[in-house]
Protein backbone atom coordinates (compact mmCIF):
# COMPACT_ATOMS: atom_id res chain seq x y z
CA UNK A 1 0.00 0.00 0.00
CA UNK A 2 2.74 2.40 0.75
CA UNK A 3 5.05 1.01 -1.53
CA UNK A 4 2.28 1.74 -4.10
CA UNK A 5 2.12 5.31 -3.09
CA UNK A 6 6.20 5.78 -3.40
CA UNK A 7 6.98 5.63 -0.13
CA UNK A 8 8.83 2.53 0.35
CA UNK A 9 12.28 4.59 -0.11
CA UNK A 10 11.70 5.75 3.49
CA UNK A 11 12.79 3.20 5.47
CA UNK A 12 9.02 1.63 6.18
CA UNK A 13 8.53 -1.47 7.55
CA UNK A 14 6.46 -4.15 6.14
CA UNK A 15 3.10 -4.64 8.23
CA UNK A 16 3.87 -7.12 10.56
CA UNK A 17 4.87 -7.50 13.99
CA UNK A 18 7.97 -5.27 15.10
CA UNK A 19 10.90 -6.61 14.87
CA UNK A 20 12.69 -7.99 18.42
CA UNK A 21 15.36 -5.82 20.15
CA UNK A 22 18.56 -6.49 19.60
CA UNK A 23 20.49 -8.27 22.23
CA UNK A 24 23.76 -6.40 21.23
CA UNK A 25 21.90 -2.73 20.93
CA UNK A 26 19.67 -3.00 24.78
CA UNK A 27 24.00 -2.91 26.29
CA UNK A 28 24.08 0.53 25.55
CA UNK A 29 20.19 1.85 26.64
CA UNK A 30 19.99 3.79 29.81
CA UNK A 31 20.32 7.65 28.65
CA UNK A 32 18.57 10.25 26.88
CA UNK A 33 20.96 12.25 24.57
CA UNK A 34 18.40 15.07 24.50
CA UNK A 35 17.08 17.96 27.13
CA UNK A 36 14.85 15.35 28.49
CA UNK A 37 11.12 17.23 28.20
CA UNK A 38 9.67 19.49 31.67
CA UNK A 39 6.30 16.97 30.93
CA UNK A 40 6.12 15.62 34.26
CA UNK A 41 5.55 12.50 32.76
CA UNK A 42 7.95 12.08 30.60
CA UNK A 43 10.38 10.45 33.37
CA UNK A 44 8.21 7.70 34.77
CA UNK A 45 6.39 6.68 31.13
CA UNK A 46 9.59 6.49 28.64
CA UNK A 47 12.40 5.84 31.04
CA UNK A 48 15.13 4.61 28.70
CA UNK A 49 16.68 0.97 29.09
CA UNK A 50 13.64 -0.27 31.75
CA UNK A 51 11.29 -2.52 29.75
CA UNK A 52 8.46 -3.77 30.90
CA UNK A 53 6.15 -1.20 31.11
CA UNK A 54 7.71 0.46 34.43
CA UNK A 55 6.17 3.63 34.81
CA UNK A 56 2.55 2.26 33.18
CA UNK A 57 1.16 4.60 30.61
CA UNK A 58 0.01 8.38 30.28
CA UNK A 59 -3.50 9.40 30.89
CA UNK A 60 -5.50 9.52 27.82
CA UNK A 61 -6.15 12.94 26.84
CA UNK A 62 -5.47 12.86 23.34
CA UNK A 63 -1.76 14.27 22.86
CA UNK A 64 -0.07 14.62 19.43
CA UNK A 65 -4.10 15.68 18.02
CA UNK A 66 -4.04 17.17 14.73
CA UNK A 67 -3.13 15.82 11.54
CA UNK A 68 -0.20 15.72 9.85
CA UNK A 69 0.98 15.20 6.20
CA UNK A 70 5.21 15.76 6.68
CA UNK A 71 7.60 14.57 8.22
CA UNK A 72 8.57 11.96 11.31
CA UNK A 73 7.16 11.61 14.96
CA UNK A 74 10.52 11.44 16.70
CA UNK A 75 12.08 10.02 19.83
CA UNK A 76 11.99 12.33 22.67
CA UNK A 77 14.54 10.98 24.30
CA UNK A 78 17.02 10.45 21.47
CA UNK A 79 15.44 11.98 18.31
CA UNK A 80 15.28 9.50 16.15
CA UNK A 81 12.46 9.22 13.62
CA UNK A 82 9.93 6.48 14.74
CA UNK A 83 6.71 6.86 12.46
CA UNK A 84 6.17 8.49 9.62
CA UNK A 85 3.18 11.66 10.31
CA UNK A 86 1.00 10.73 7.49
CA UNK A 87 0.20 7.71 9.03
CA UNK A 88 -1.21 8.92 12.72
CA UNK A 89 -4.68 8.46 13.52
CA UNK A 90 -7.02 9.01 16.98
CA UNK A 91 -8.56 5.57 17.04
CA UNK A 92 -11.80 6.31 18.08
CA UNK A 93 -12.94 5.89 22.02
CA UNK A 94 -9.42 5.85 22.90
CA UNK A 95 -7.18 9.00 23.32
CA UNK A 96 -3.74 8.19 22.20
CA UNK A 97 -1.99 8.41 19.03
CA UNK A 98 -1.94 5.59 16.94
CA UNK A 99 0.42 5.02 13.82
CA UNK A 100 -0.73 2.12 11.33
CA UNK A 101 1.30 -1.16 11.29
CA UNK A 102 3.52 -0.49 8.53
CA UNK A 103 4.80 3.44 9.71
CA UNK A 104 8.01 2.32 11.29
CA UNK A 105 11.22 4.28 9.87
CA UNK A 106 14.31 2.46 9.58
CA UNK A 107 13.39 -0.17 11.92
CA UNK A 108 13.61 2.51 14.76
CA UNK A 109 10.99 0.46 16.43
CA UNK A 110 11.42 -2.75 18.42
CA UNK A 111 9.94 -4.94 20.74
CA UNK A 112 11.85 -6.24 24.13
CA UNK A 113 8.69 -9.03 24.44
CA UNK A 114 4.98 -9.02 24.74
CA UNK A 115 2.74 -6.18 23.11
CA UNK A 116 5.13 -3.18 24.18
CA UNK A 117 7.20 -1.08 22.20
CA UNK A 118 10.59 1.07 22.74
CA UNK A 119 12.87 3.41 20.58
CA UNK A 120 15.76 0.45 19.63
CA UNK A 121 18.20 3.20 19.28
CA UNK A 122 17.81 4.78 23.31
CA UNK A 123 15.27 2.25 24.27
CA UNK A 124 12.93 4.72 25.59
CA UNK A 125 9.50 2.93 25.92
CA UNK A 126 7.09 4.06 23.35
CA UNK A 127 3.70 2.05 23.72
CA UNK A 128 2.21 -0.82 22.26
CA UNK A 129 1.85 -3.25 19.31
CA UNK A 130 -1.79 -4.26 18.60
CA UNK A 131 -3.74 -6.28 16.58
CA UNK A 132 -7.14 -4.93 16.51
CA UNK A 133 -10.09 -7.44 17.26
CA UNK A 134 -12.62 -4.47 18.13
CA UNK A 135 -14.33 -2.75 15.29
CA UNK A 136 -14.02 -0.53 13.13
CA UNK A 137 -10.19 -1.31 13.14
CA UNK A 138 -10.82 -4.93 13.18
CA UNK A 139 -7.85 -6.74 11.82
CA UNK A 140 -5.80 -3.39 11.50
CA UNK A 141 -2.65 -3.48 13.21
CA UNK A 142 -0.98 -0.68 14.84
CA UNK A 143 1.01 0.84 17.20
CA UNK A 144 -0.84 2.99 20.43
CA UNK A 145 2.15 4.92 21.68
CA UNK A 146 2.45 7.58 24.63
CA UNK A 147 2.65 10.77 23.47
CA UNK A 148 4.83 12.19 26.16
CA UNK A 149 7.61 9.76 24.52
CA UNK A 150 7.36 11.93 21.15
CA UNK A 151 8.59 14.67 19.57
CA UNK A 152 5.85 15.80 17.09
CA UNK A 153 7.13 16.98 13.59
CA UNK A 154 9.55 20.17 13.58
CA UNK A 155 9.10 19.91 17.26
CA UNK A 156 12.50 21.71 18.85
CA UNK A 157 14.32 19.25 21.60
CA UNK A 158 12.51 18.82 24.86
CA UNK A 159 8.76 19.65 23.02
CA UNK A 160 6.91 16.79 23.62
CA UNK A 161 3.41 16.20 22.04
CA UNK A 162 0.51 18.12 24.31
CA UNK A 163 -2.69 17.63 25.08
CA UNK A 164 -5.10 19.56 23.95
CA UNK A 165 -5.85 22.82 25.64
CA UNK A 166 -7.91 22.58 28.96
CA UNK A 167 -6.78 18.85 28.91
CA UNK A 168 -3.16 19.76 31.29
CA UNK A 169 -4.90 20.28 34.30
CA UNK A 170 -6.46 16.79 34.23
CA UNK A 171 -3.28 15.26 33.52
CA UNK A 172 -1.73 17.11 36.33
CA UNK A 173 -4.10 15.93 38.30
CA UNK A 174 -3.92 12.55 37.47
CA UNK A 175 -0.51 12.29 38.00
CA UNK A 176 -0.63 14.14 41.53
CA UNK A 177 -3.24 11.44 42.52
CA UNK A 178 -0.79 8.42 41.39
CA UNK A 179 1.99 10.02 43.57
CA UNK A 180 -0.73 10.52 46.15
CA UNK A 181 -2.39 6.92 46.27
CA UNK A 182 1.15 5.18 45.92
CA UNK A 183 2.51 7.74 49.18
CA UNK A 184 -0.66 6.11 51.15
CA UNK A 185 -1.09 3.12 53.17
CA UNK A 186 -3.45 0.65 52.14
CA UNK A 187 -6.99 1.92 54.40
CA UNK A 188 -9.64 -0.95 55.67
CA UNK A 189 -12.70 -0.89 53.67
CA UNK A 190 -15.33 0.70 55.66
CA UNK A 191 -18.25 -0.55 57.48
CA UNK A 192 -21.66 -0.72 55.63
Amino acid sequence: MLAAAGLSSLGLADTGPPPPCNASLTEMWGACTLSAPADEEFASICNPGTVGHAGGAEKPVGRCGGLYDDGAFRCACCGAPLFLAATKFLPKGDGWPAFHGNSIIDKNVCSPGGTEVVCSQCGSHLGDYFASIRPPYLGTEYYCIDGVCLLPPGADEGKVCQPPEGAAATVSEHVTEKRLRAAMPARAAAPV
